[in-house]
């Protein structure tokens, strides 16, 4: 959306963001500048990509260990699984505030059908 029509239609597009899920790309001659997400959303991101960086990084860890190593890798494997357990705890705890949010803005719920029809089931 053109950054002069962001401007007339703003409380549209934040309630567009914040009630409906929907993400704008605001836009100069045609070239993207800002993105309007809901707070929430942007949490609930955030805490997924840093789930997914720390399972990345805890697999270099892994595949650095020498396979002969048998007391470093047990003890390399509870600090991995320490460390994906607080990923996923942390991504969870964002998620659930985010829906926490959604409630509390008076936010529809999405319909059975269409969470089926997002996952392709």
């Amino acid at each position: 959306m053109p950054i002069s029509d962001a401007r007339e239609h703003l409380a549209d597009v934040v309630n567009r963001a914040v009630y409906g899920g929907e993400a704008t790309y605001l836009t100069r001659r045609g070239r993207r500048l800002a993105l309007v997400v809901s707070a929430a959303q942007l949490e609930a991101d955030r805490a997924r990509a840093a789930q997914q960086a720390v399972g990345e990084a805890c697999r270099q860890m892994w595949a650095n260990l020498d396979p002969d190593d048998k007391a470093g890798r047990k003890l390399m494997a509870n600090v991995i699984n320490a460390a994906l357990e607080f990923a996923e705890d942390t991504a969870d705890e964002a998620v659930i505030r985010a829906a926490q949010n959604d409630d509390e803005e008076g936010a529809e719920p999405v319909p059975w059908e269409q969470v089926k029809a997002d996952l392709g089931l």
